[in-house]
């Protein structure tokens, strides 16, 4: 924060911030280490700007802005040494003791592992390699075998290196992308889920929308711009019924219809006339768990490229 950041020295810390350039020169500096200590993947340009992007949006006191503050470089921090550290570490060795460990070496050094020997040790033991995370320990501890088979081939999808090895070995980058996977999401549940019930509402989603309004609005105009124009015509405002809602409506419940559905909506998906009948723009039941919201990080991952 000091050498790559804003701040002169350690007493105006907390008001410092480091921006994505700075953040990216210091992966850049730090690159031949990272990689000596494994704690960098070779195979990796540079993580500095897609970090960048995870701190600025799945941290805790992330606010979606150009700048990491102190708080979101501490936290992001954070994330990274109790997911892709600690529990990466209790992860291996439980893998280990379970017999999941092929000969080969991966990137890293370590065995890689076999998959499905892997799956039903992290069954067996969720609750003891992320007792930290209470709460997704309450939620898998619910889950029948097979919807947490499922629930973790989807992960995989969002955090695999190489797609064409699903359902035979994971690697280190692996293991370490899905732990911090699932702390990212409890930090998100924990800022967000307000009831505690373990579900977003989309009065919740609503509420964690302004980090990601940035996001929002650069995905929305990269796939469907068209929509959009659509929507901000004259017919459509006027003869279509649209015209108490502006386009920053649009985004925003488009955001939260993503967040339901893991896709964008049509403009079939919208209310006929909501303006003339009192109604929002877009409807929505029932809430969002955990495993849904997957859908979401997969296109988090097509956007950020991380």
């Amino acid at each position: 924060m000091i050498g790559w950041g804003t701040a002169q020295s350690t007493k105006l810390l907390e008001k410092s911030h480091i921006t994505e350039p700075g953040l990216v020169q210091w992966y850049a500096d730090f690159k031949k280490f990272g990689i000596e200590s494994k704690a960098f993947d070779p195979r990796a340009e540079n993580s500095g700007a897609s970090n960048f992007k995870q701190a600025n949006l799945l941290t805790y006191s992330a606010n979606g802005d150009d700048k990491l503050s102190y708080f979101e470089a501490v936290q992001l921090l954070n994330l990274l040494i109790s997911g892709g550290g600690q529990s990466v570490s209790e992860l291996s060795e439980g893998f280990k003791k379970a017999g999941c460990e092929l000969s080969d070496k991966d990137v890293f050094g370590n065995n890689w592992i076999d998959e499905k020997c892997a799956i039903v040790d992290l069954h067996k033991n969720f609750k003891n390699y992320f007792s930290n995370l209470s709460y997704l320990v309450g939620y898998v501890g619910r889950m029948k075998p097979e919807d947490f088979f499922k629930f973790y081939f989807d992960v995989l999808q969002v955090t695999r290196v190489d797609a064409k090895l699903a359902g035979t070995r994971i690697e280190t980058a692996d293991i370490r992308a899905t732990a911090i996977l699932f702390h990212y999401i409890e930090t998100l549940y924990s800022r967000f889920d307000a009831d505690r019930n373990w579900n977003f509402s989309a009065a919740e989603i609503r509420a964690a929308y302004p980090r990601f309004k940035s996001f929002a609005r650069e995905y929305a105009y990269s796939t469907s711009k068209a929509q959009i124009d659509l929507f901000n015509g004259k017919i459509a405002q006027t003869v279509g019924g649209f015209y108490c809602f502006k386009e920053d409506d649009l985004i925003q419940e488009s955001f939260i219809f993503l967040v339901y559905y893991g896709k964008t909506p049509g403009i079939s998906d919208l209310n006929k006339f909501p303006c003339l009948r009192g109604l929002p723009l877009i409807n929505f039941s029932g809430e969002v768990e955990r495993k849904s919201i997957i859908n979401t990080f997969k296109i988090l991952k097509s956007v950020l490229g991380s």
